[in-house]
């Protein structure tokens, strides 16, 4: 518990600091109910902050709660946000949801260009190095 607790201090500052992951990761920890007591509000509001700061994350994290408050429109705009970010997962389940009829080709097209095209600007090993880092944050949230 008291490692849920020294991360949560340490995403409360990255946040303070203006980081768009600290938010997500202050959002996990309430939607976990990790160091805090849960609290999908805050979960939300939080994933929100962290989603307009540009966090493909918050995005999926997003989609998820509004998933599982059957808001599937909303959900799917989130994961064509994270895959339009350049977020593989994202782009494969929106293949998915397509495949399941759920989803206009014209929508699938767009947010398949907008992949590519952000695939194409993020190869790079600082880039590869940076979600190794994340990883890390995340596994050490959840001890």
């Amino acid at each position: 518990m008291q490692s849920n607790t020294k991360a949560l201090e340490m995403y409360i500052r990255a946040a303070e600091l203006g980081n768009s992951q600290g938010y997500t990761y202050i959002g996990q920890c309430y939607q976990e109910g990790l160091a805090v007591e849960q609290n999908l509000s805050k979960a939300f509001e939080f994933y929100e902050v962290s989603a307009k700061k540009g966090s493909y994350r918050a995005h999926l994290n997003l989609a998820s709660l509004h998933g599982r408050n059957d808001d599937f429109e909303k959900s799917v705009e989130h994961v064509k946000v994270a895959a339009s970010a350049g977020d593989k997962d994202s782009m494969d389940m929106l293949m998915g949801i397509y495949k399941h009829q759920l989803l206009p080709k014209e929508d699938l097209t767009i947010t398949l260009r907008a992949f590519q095209a952000s695939s194409n600007e993020m190869k790079s090993k600082d880039r590869d190095d940076a979600r190794l880092f994340e990883e890390m944050l995340r596994q050490r949230g959840r001890e």
